[in-house]
């Protein structure tokens, strides 16, 4: 028996879904955004008390260590939902590495100079900078190790429940996906995959399990994946786009560009002219056309 996901050869350059989604992202700004003035009342690191042993957590405590919260927040908003999806749209986890080192260096950065402008201390000296990177870096270490414990297990219970889709289904009702190189697959029900997108050297996989909508990014290209699903109707919409027919719920046609919605998605999957002919026998694409 074959399994659904296995670790491809090279755990380095292999891809990773951390932080791939919007609910993830989310997940993250809310956490901090809780996280921050938690950790920084509770524990008052960094000189917050000024070392003073008898002080008493006041209401300038609380809106100071707050504000701290929503800037660390808002920059990982910033960051995660514009700068992250263009400089990191299918990263490996090296990348991630990069992208995370990256990232606490820019809430350092604002960190430190929201603590200047507040504080009114006007301390700019390179010193201090880096003293706030390095602070700001082991504070992270707590929520950035539970973070990716969660992530973990989250990702560990998909791939459990991989396992039992493999287990409860035959081979011939899965369709299985493999990548180019590597020894990493993906078994899907046909009526649970949804589409698949290009993405630089990878391909992105929109699947359906427990009612979600899941990711998977496999390092291939679409041409491969659509010899692989040649014997399913899935057919190719788009030079980046790969689509399940019997997903498709509606067709709009504005200016002569012509949109897909599938069942389970929000998406709207464009349509090329170059393509639209092997699309002509659905009967909804049909009488929308």
């Amino acid at each position: 028996m074959k399994v659904p996901l296995k670790p491809t050869n090279n755990y380095w350059k292999s891809p990773t879904m951390a932080l791939s989604s919007n609910r993830d992202r989310f997940f993250l700004v809310g956490f901090i955004l809780l996280f921050t003035p938690f950790f920084l009342l509770i524990f008052q690191p960094f000189g917050v008390n000024n070392y003073d042993p008898t002080h008493r957590i006041g209401l300038q405590l609380i809106v100071s260590a707050t504000g701290f919260g929503v800037v660390n927040a808002l920059t990982l908003a910033f960051f995660e939902f514009f700068i992250a999806p263009m400089c990191f749209p299918a990263p490996s986890r090296l990348l991630f590495v990069g992208r995370l080192a990256l990232e606490l260096i820019l809430v350092a950065t604002i960190t430190f100079i929201f603590y200047n402008w507040l504080g009114n201390v006007h301390d700019w000296s390179w010193s201090s900078y880096w003293g706030f990177i390095r602070d700001v870096s082991l504070m992270s270490i707590i929520p950035i190790t539970m973070l990716g414990l969660y992530f973990g297990y989250r990702n560990s219970y998909q791939a459990v429940q991989a396992y039992e889709v493999a287990l409860t289904d035959s081979a011939d009702d899965l369709i299985w996906l493999e990548p180019s190189h590597g020894s990493e697959r993906l078994a899907v029900l046909p009526q649970h995959l949804l589409y698949l997108e290009a993405q630089d050297n990878y391909v992105a996989i929109f699947y359906l399990r427990d009612q979600r909508v899941l990711k998977l990014l496999m390092r291939t290209t679409l041409k491969r994946m659509e010899q692989q699903l040649q014997d399913h109707n899935i057919k190719r919409c788009h030079r980046s786009f790969l689509v399940n027919m019997d997903q498709i719920n509606e067709v709009k046609v504005h200016q002569q560009q012509v949109r897909l919605r599938l069942h389970s998605s929000d998406v709207w999957l464009p349509v090329s002219k170059s393509y639209l002919s092997q699309l002509k026998d659905w009967s909804l694409f049909a009488s929308n056309s």
